[in-house]
């Protein structure tokens, strides 16, 4: 009898283990927490902010940004696509001084416009993707990373602005229908421009003005 009721009793125990163990992993702390995460404005994803299509970090002062990615579902199949040279995130607006390492890569693009305001291109930040007419760059660009647009096979032509420093190497490297120009005053790899259709090469104009003088003016004598 006694061995009876100590079965039925480990039965029991056994039981209530089976029903209570998985309880034992819930956690109504974090559950909350879950639930209060998915309010946070998706916006924000571990430091990257999104700017309609593009994902962004901010710099470190603050008034700037670097492109870092982009909802790439965003671009329809050979869009004429506008890096823009600023953005505004939750009511403040950031300069793009940089776009990043591979934030474009992959991507097809029927034309490429960077706005204004951009400085740099990373390493390989058109890397793979395409390009299926001219590639505009601003006045402020200052460097061009290396393989910044190799692959870009059906790249139709890029001027190289003068105010550029360097391009590197491979840059432009397989833009097999490519007709590139730059200019003197820009530092380039003896491969940036491996396997374009052609490549020309200015002379930078560089205009000095002398500052105006005045011309100076003998006093005039009355006469007496």
């Amino acid at each position: 009898m006694g061995e009876s009721r100590g079965r039925r009793f480990l039965s029991v125990l056994l039981f209530m283990c089976v029903i209570l163990a998985p309880l034992s992993f819930w956690n109504p702390v974090s559950t909350i927490a879950d639930e209060v995460n998915d309010t946070v404005d998706d916006t924000i994803c571990g430091g990257w902010q999104y700017a309609a299509p593009f994902w962004v970090t901010i710099d470190s002062n603050g008034t700037s940004c670097t492109i870092v990615g982009s909802n790439s579902g965003e671009f329809a199949y050979n869009s004429n696509v506008v890096v823009p040279g600023e953005v505004t995130i939750n009511g403040k607006t950031y300069q793009v001084k940089t776009i990043g390492k591979q934030s474009l890569s992959e991507i097809n693009f029927a034309s490429i416009t960077i706005s204004e305001g951009v400085e740099v291109i990373e390493d390989r930040a058109f890397e793979k993707g395409d390009c299926r007419g001219t590639l505009s760059l601003p006045s402020t660009l200052k460097s061009i990373g290396a393989y910044a647009f190799q692959y870009a096979a059906n790249l139709k032509s890029v001027t190289i602005p003068q105010n550029v420093k360097s391009v590197g190497s491979k840059a432009f490297y397989f833009c097999l229908n490519c007709n590139v120009t730059y200019y003197s005053t820009t530092t380039v790899a003896s491969d940036s421009f491996e396997m374009c259709n052609s490549v020309t090469k200015l002379t930078a104009s560089n205009p000095t003005v002398s500052p105006t003088t005045k011309p100076t003016v003998s006093p005039t004598t009355k006469p007496t």
